[in-house]
């Protein structure tokens, strides 16, 4: 179902195409930021979900585990935890060789501006949480639980619920939120809903609410269609 993009790269492995394997489906996201815990990932369990980064962690059963940096894979892919994964992983790390990475779909990306409606192509957004969002909608989601997408450091000086990564980097998230931005106003025309359940955050341009009450609208929309 993963069929090859019209386009081929010159070297590295060949482009994916992005499939609608879950039409009209919530998809939950699980980001790095400081507030996602392994509570709210485990209440996530039952829907398509794609862990992001380190975030496979938390939820080794996640559909899918997307990652956009050659440095994250390395030092992570000789980790035990890494090699169980038995998901779908996809990456769209624009400077592969032939050797890497594989054990991943390769997606092209793009820096264009907006969420892209093209399957063989995502637009990078400066981030992999901007970039696994356009996989979901891809995916064919209509409704996005946003999970981990804090886009600040948290009042206690963390950056990520795992704490810093190996090179001490801290990320850009001012430079970030304008990309979502433009995202939120395409998704709500597309009639795509996407609900950011962070607990604190600072990428306000979606709607806010709990999980809970989140999950609570699966339930609702699960037992209207069955009456």
């Amino acid at each position: 179902m993963w069929k090859l993009a019209k386009k081929r790269p010159e070297k590295g492995a060949p482009y994916r195409s992005i499939p609608e394997l879950h039409p009209n489906s919530t998809i939950a996201i699980f980001a790095g930021g400081p507030s996602l815990t392994q509570e709210a990932v485990n209440k996530c369990r039952g829907l398509v979900t794609i862990a992001i980064n380190d975030s496979y962690l938390l939820a080794p059963w996640a559909t899918y585990h997307y990652f956009c940096d050659k440095q994250w894979w390395s030092w992570h892919h000789d980790k035990p935890q890494y090699k169980s994964y038995q998901g779908i992983r996809l990456t769209a790390e624009p400077a592969v060789s032939a050797a890497w990475p594989p054990d991943a779909y390769r997606i092209e990306g793009a820096h264009n501006s907006g969420i892209s409606i093209d399957p063989d192509v995502i637009n990078y957004g400066k981030n992999s949480g901007y970039q696994a969002l356009n996989v979901a909608v891809l995916l064919g989601a209509k409704r996005i639980i946003l999970l981990g997408y804090d886009m600040k450091i948290a009042k206690n000086g963390a950056a990520h619920w795992f704490g810093d990564h190996p090179n001490k980097v801290r990320s850009n998230y001012p430079a970030w939120l304008s990309g979502f931005s433009v995202a939120a106003d395409q998704l709500e025309k597309m009639g795509v809903e996407v609900i950011n359940c962070s607990p604190d955050t600072a990428l306000t341009c979606f709607k806010q609410m709990s999980l809970e009450s989140a999950l609570s609208l699966e339930q609702d929309q699960a037992l209207q269609q069955a009456s």
